[in-house]
């Protein structure tokens, strides 16, 4: 085949838009550059493909029968590079920033597996519960908890999360097991920071519909959730944490949840990623953590 890919993807963007300075301009080419690809394609084939006219260009005969070949030539060449790309192994940097609990306890593991799978891609981690900004910052993808407002990002939800009250049980035999939302006011409570003042009203909903809001008095105060759940898990006190970040402490029983008809605000966990085409190795990575997370 002489014909080059470039005049066969301007012939079938001329066939599809009818102008020539459009095609041109899909193609990031001068309209000049347009026509000399469109007079060699024919001169190569040998036929006029298509009728010019003062406004606008339409595909002769010989044009409309020709159309289905070059588009069929086109799509092998695209799946000939999506195939080489897929059998590429991955590989260069991946920037992730994650809130550190969520970070250390979850996206590790799930990160090192990956690694494990593809040596090639090599990983920068943040841990950090304050969104970065990926225009100032060299981030490529972030995990965070509730709802954005930038449409310069993609914030692929992955699931909603609750929040539960929860206890160690070490903590729980020395000064009991609070059953009524109010009864926390008399325990010790270990507490997160966001924007620099310490969440210490609780806001819970039962399963029947009613909400309450309690304020705690805090005994510790974290601007880091990680170490909110250490706290928690050294029986310093109650905590209300995402499900995420302490769901396994309550299945091995290093943690209680307490009073299960009662819950917090729920929050959406989200992978963020800017708006703009992602290398393979970053797509891979997504698809991998929407799969394990979602």
């Amino acid at each position: 085949m002489n014909e080059s890919p470039t005049d066969l993807a301007l012939f079938v963007a001329v066939a599809e838009s009818g102008q020539l300075a459009q095609a041109a301009r899909l193609l990031g080419i001068s309209p000049a550059g347009a026509s000399a690809a469109l007079k060699r394609l024919e001169q190569q084939l040998g036929a006029r493909l298509v009728l010019r006219s003062t406004r606008r260009l339409r595909l002769s005969v010989e044009g409309e029968r020709y159309l289905p070949h070059a588009r069929a030539v086109l799509a092998a060449l695209r799946a000939g590079r999506e195939a080489l790309a897929r059998d590429a192994p991955l590989q260069g940097w991946v920037r992730i920033s994650a809130p550190a609990d969520l970070g250390r306890n979850r996206l590790l593991p799930l990160l090192e597996g990956f690694s494990g799978m593809h040596p090639g891609v090599r990983f920068q981690l943040s841990l950090e519960d304050t969104l970065s900004d990926f225009f100032a910052q060299p981030v490529d993808l972030a995990l965070r908890y509730g709802l954005l407002d930038d449409d310069r990002v993609v914030a692929q939800p992955l699931r909603v999360l609750q929040r539960w009250l929860c206890a160690a049980p070490d903590y729980l035999e020395r000064h009991g097991v609070p059953d009524t939302p109010q009864a926390l006011r008399e325990h010790a409570t270990v507490c997160y920071m966001q924007r620099q003042r310490a969440v210490t009203r609780w806001r819970l909903s039962h399963v029947d519909g009613d909400t309450v809001e309690v304020d705690v008095e805090p005994r510790w105060v974290f601007n880091d959730a990680e170490m909110v759940r250490r706290w928690v898990l050294a029986a310093h006190g109650i905590a209300l944490r995402v499900e995420a970040d302490i769901g396994e402490d309550i299945a091995a029983g290093r943690l209680r949840r307490l009073m299960p008809d009662w819950q917090g605000e729920s929050t959406r966990l989200s992978l963020v990623y800017p708006d703009r085409a992602l290398s393979p190795a970053l797509r891979a990575v997504v698809d991998h953590l929407s799969a394990a997370l979602g």
